[in-house]
């Protein structure tokens, strides 16, 4: 008689057990793979913001065809369009009037720059222009409404100046890709001018009664995400003073989730602050474009902010910031002083602009180390890198 072997033996046993005693063993449920576990759905939105679009008497001069007498400022941003056009909305500050030929065009300081301007703006990605600033009354009131009539003729909206006191109490409401983002702006002055006691809606004063009946207009309105664009602190210092952080306080403490600070003309720290439930504040976005010399006033930013929205809970909160550092470079072509918006990294790597000098790339990488030194040392908020390289 042949024996069974030992191995089958004791599968038969186990199987016996198993079976016996009249019960029955529930056996562990496969584990499913991760990948057939769904993710929250995330609808995303990027918004890019940028500083001052200053136009000085120089700039003006530099557009200016003197042919057709024509202005044409579009040049001065075509290295840097993509990244505002990249965006799901683009705004910036604008801090000059539009106010017509007949009122005369200068720069500082009382600004009133060529409608083309606008023209200009829209061709290169911008949707919505803050007006509030120390500026925004340079021309009056008669500047105020030509301002907002001249930036409604190409297309672009506009946020903290109103033609009439039905216009201010509208709140600026955008539903992009099903996130509806209100958008408010205030500055802190106008450089010493008083509107007309009949006209106060023109330009939107620092009032924190003002700013609490703002918000709570734009939450009823239905705004999951509230974008207040502030002109505040300290001309040329990189970093806040205390009324600057006051002012941030009680703007998150009343529901604002971002904060877009502007006036200083050089960069100020960005913060993403957990504390406050992710909410972002950037002190200072520099200038953009300006003729104002100097490296810290030559640099800036452009800040692409990720809005995630958790689709099955409805919470909207900033997932992501990242920022390309600029500069303005000044350069002559056919003796004629030129403006140019150029991604610092861009410049440094491909070096392939003929009217950089060696000097200018040694400007430029001082650039690079101001701003990325200054903006991230704050968790949260990491430089955008375009060519993939670390050698900068």
């Amino acid at each position: 008689m042949s024996k069974v072997p030992k191995m089958l033996v004791l599968i038969i046993t186990a199987v016996f057990i198993l079976s016996g005693c009249g019960s029955a063993v529930t056996l562990p449920a496969p584990i499913m793979p991760r990948d057939n576990i769904k993710p929250p759905e995330v609808q995303t939105v990027t918004i890019a913001a940028v500083g001052d679009i200053m136009v000085h008497d120089t700039q003006i001069a530099s557009a200016h065809n003197i042919e057709d007498d024509s202005y044409n400022f579009t040049e001065s941003f075509q290295e840097v369009k993509k990244y505002l056009t990249a965006a799901d909305l683009t705004i910036g500050n604008l801090e000059t009037t539009l106010a017509g030929k007949d009122l005369k065009y200068t720069g500082y300081p009382r600004f009133n720059a060529p409608e083309s301007l606008a023209e200009a703006l829209k061709d290169v990605g911008f949707d919505v222009l803050v007006t509030a600033n120390n500026h925004a009354f340079d021309r009056k009131a008669t500047g105020v409404i030509r301002t907002i009539n001249n930036l409604r003729a190409y297309g672009l909206e506009h946020v903290g100046t109103s033609r009439s006191q039905e216009e201010r109490e509208k709140i600026l409401l955008k539903d992009i890709k099903g996130i509806k983002i209100a958008f408010l702006a205030y500055t802190y002055g106008l450089n010493g001018f008083n509107m007309p006691k009949n006209q106060t809606y023109l330009v939107n004063l620092l009032d924190k009664e003002v700013i609490g009946n703002d918000i709570a207009k734009a939450k009823e309105a239905g705004a999951e995400v509230i974008i207040c664009a502030v002109h505040f602190g300290t001309e040329y210092r990189v970093g806040p003073n205390d009324f600057q952080k006051e002012v941030v306080d009680y703007l998150f403490s009343t529901g604002v989730d971002i904060v877009l600070g502007s006036h200083p003309h050089v960069l100020q720290p960005a913060q993403l602050l957990p504390e406050w439930g992710n909410k972002l504040v950037i002190y200072s976005l520099g200038n953009f474009i300006s003729s104002q010399k100097g490296i810290e006033r030559q640099s800036g930013a452009i800040y692409n902010i990720v809005l995630g929205k958790d689709m099955s809970t409805g919470k909207v909160t900033v997932s992501g910031v990242n920022y390309v550092p600029i500069y303005t470079q000044r350069y002559y072509e056919h003796r004629k002083l030129k403006f140019k918006i150029l991604s610092i990294e861009q410049a440094l790597q491909s070096r392939s602009y003929n009217f950089l000098t060696d000097s200018d790339y040694v400007v430029l990488q001082k650039a690079w180390d101001n701003i990325t030194g200054l903006l991230s040392t704050e968790p949260g908020i990491k430089v955008f890198r375009e060519m993939g390289r670390a050698d900068l």
